[in-house]
């Protein structure tokens, strides 16, 4: 069974790619470096998700240990000041992927865990719970069987309530795609998975106007391909689309248009106009339009990947990893506009590994991203080496 691509799975993949050709680094366009925030060094410690709390400042939550997960959960203030951070452990694993802020203030949080809640016990189980602005506790409720069930994303539903987007165990011990429908409580108001013949990761969800994209990484003949789901309100497919390519190919976040389409960010195997050599992962985007249809897409040369793409007033901020040397990879932000143009971008990093995995754009262009790195050198700048340290760094483009 495969593992996830998250943004640091991605990176850790494009470091096998590190004997091909070498590739010129992209040009790094100024910055300037409002605060920045390092945890971890001795400890893996990827970073999942970071959004903008109610108050103006930021949650971010990160999932440290190599053996046994446990979830943290940090809260900042608008100007990178700690204001709390809580460990939600167990007995066995327990790691959250993302969560959303809601109007009273606290958030929900899902991912998996193996730890026992109420006597209910199996291998892993897609895992909700709710938190007050502190913190603490709530709920929390377990959904699913005695195989394997996780949460990879959560948004706010259509018609009230929230969809998780997950992965179930089928019978053939393979994975697919799994929604859920809770209300505000926890309470499962509905659940559909999305079987199909080969192993189908779902990776991102995205709400439009009149219901879900999601995304997922469906192996075929050994090979992965990029699919695209819509479903409506209640969960009913509308279209799907396979991008079948040559090689590896994912996307690791999508966003809704405001024509009812959607653009999706990941990456893809080296090969097309602008791409790198064959066989090597380059970034990737993909426009469509309300009727599913390819609008346009972008191949760029260079080898590295999207992880996160958000909405900004004139068009969207996409971030990821970029190799800029033959075996590093830096942390790479850039703006493109409605037709997929770039209109600016910036690198960072240090000389070892980087990568931004989830990032939050102010008004004024301020960009807060989280992200990991084993630098400790360079715009990281700070003595904590290890494995991977989890990353958060204010930015803002000259």
């Amino acid at each position: 069974m495969k593992t996830f691509k998250s943004g640091l799975a991605l990176l850790a993949g494009l470091l096998l790619l590190a004997g091909c050709k070498k590739e010129d680094a992209v040009p790094n366009n100024s910055k300037i470096i409002n605060w920045k925030f390092l945890s971890g060094g001795d400890e893996y410690e990827p970073g999942q998700q970071i959004i903008k709390s109610p108050d103006g400042g930021f949650m971010v939550v990160s999932n440290p240990g190599l053996n046994v997960a446990k979830t943290f959960i940090y809260k900042f203030t608008s100007t990178g000041q700690l204001a709390w951070q809580r460990k939600y452990d167990g007995d066995g694993d327990r790691a959250a992927k993302d969560l959303i802020a809601l109007r009273d203030g606290g958030y929900i949080v899902v991912g998996g865990s193996s730890s026992p809640i109420n006597e209910f016990k199996s291998n892993m189980d897609l895992w909700v719970f709710k938190i007050n602005a502190e913190g603490d506790v709530l709920w929390e409720k377990k959904y699913g069987g005695l195989k394997t069930e996780h949460a990879v994303a959560i948004v706010e539903g259509n018609d009230g309530g929230f969809l998780v987007l997950g992965n179930i165990e089928n019978t053939d011990r393979d994975l697919d795609p799994w929604l859920l429908k809770i209300d505000e409580n926890g309470n499962q108001l509905w659940e559909k998975s999305f079987r199909n013949t080969d192993y189908d990761y779902a990776t991102a969800i995205t709400k439009c106007r009149d219901g879900y994209f999601f995304s997922t990484e469906k192996e075929n003949n050994l090979l992965d391909a990029a699919r695209l789901v819509k479903v409506d309100n209640q969960g009913n497919l509308v279209y799907e689309k396979i991008f079948d390519g040559e090689g590896r190919d994912s996307f690791q976040s999508l966003i809704a248009t405001d024509d009812n389409g959607v653009i999706l960010a990941g990456n893809i195997s080296g090969r097309g106009e602008g791409a790198s050599i064959y066989g090597t992962d380059n970034p990737w985007l993909v426009k469509l339009n309300a009727n599913g249809e390819l609008e346009w897409q972008k191949i760029i040369s260079g080898i590295g990947g999207f992880n996160t793409i958000v909405r900004t007033p004139g068009g969207y901020v996409i971030g990821g990893a970029i190799r800029s040397k033959d075996t590093q990879f830096n942390g790479w932000i850039q703006e493109i506009d409605e037709s997929g143009r770039k209109q600016w971008e910036i690198v960072l990093g240090g000389s070892k590994d980087d990568a931004v995995n989830s990032l939050v754009v102010e008004d004024s262009k301020k960009i807060t991203f989280l992200g990991s790195t084993s630098s400790i050198d360079g715009d990281i700048g700070q003595a904590i080496e290890g494995s991977y340290a989890l990353w958060i760094m204010q930015v803002q483009p000259k």
